[in-house]
C-alpha cells in the first residue's frame, strides 16, 4: 500500500494505484458492498495534483464528514468535489471519477483503522496494487507557485466555494431547506 495514514487515533486511511482489466465501476461497487463502513472511492490519477493535494483533500472531507458539513450526502463524493474544487457533483464525477473505460485509478479508503487493515490484506490478495501513484504533477498553464503551496491553494478554493454553496442563501432553496 502507498500510503496509511491515522487521522484520529482509531481512524485512517490508505491510498493506493489499481491495474484491472475488468470495469472499475463495478469492482468499486462490489468493495462498498463488503465493507460498508469505509469511504472508498477510485479517482482517476488525472486529477490529483500531488500527493499533497490528495492527502490534504481527504483530511478536508475526513473533518467534514465528522462535522457533518459534506458538500454532497455521500462522503466519497465530497472528496471528489474537493478534489476538482467544484461545487458542481456532476462536474466532479465527470473530471475525477472513473466510468468504464478506465483501466487504473487511485483508490482512497477513510475509515476506521480495523477495517483498514481488513480492507488491505483482501485487496492485496485480489488486485493488482501499486504503491506508486501516476500523478501528473503538471501545473503548465499556471503562473509559478511552488508545488506544496500549489496545492494547498487547490484545497482553500475548494473548502471556500464549498463552503459558500452551502451557507448561501440560493443553497436553502435548491435543498430545501
Amino acid at each position: 500500500m502507498k500510503y496509511f495514514q491515522s487521522l484520529q487515533r482509531n481512524e485512517g486511511f490508505l491510498i493506493f494505484h489499481i491495474r484491472t482489466k475488468e470495469n472499475p465501476k463495478l469492482i468499486l461497487e462490489n468493495i462498498r458492498k463488503r465493507y460498508p463502513h469505509l469511504a472508498i472511492q477510485f479517482v482517476k490519477p488525472s486529477a490529483v495534483q500531488g500527493d499533497g493535494h490528495l492527502i490534504w483533500a481527504i483530511r478536508q472531507n475526513w473533518v467534514a464528514a465528522k462535522r457533518r458539513i459534506l458538500a454532497a450526502n455521500r462522503q466519497e463524493v465530497d472528496l471528489l468535489m474537493r478534489l476538482t474544487q467544484t461545487d458542481q457533483i456532476s462536474e466532479a464525477i465527470d473530471f475525477a471519477g472513473v466510468s468504464s473505460r478506465h483501466r487504473g485509478a487511485i483508490v482512497v479508503v477513510i475509515g476506521p483503522k480495523i477495517d483498514l487493515e481488513n480492507f488491505e490484506s483482501w485487496i492485496c490478495e485480489r488486485q493488482d496494487t501499486s504503491s506508486d501513484l501516476p500523478l501528473r504533477n503538471s501545473l503548465s498553464g499556471y503562473r509559478p507557485v511552488e508545488k506544496e503551496r500549489w496545492q494547498l491553494l487547490l484545497l482553500e478554493k475548494s473548502a471556500i466555494l464549498l463552503a459558500t454553496s452551502r451557507a448561501s442563501p440560493l443553497h436553502e432553496l435548491d435543498t430545501g431547506l
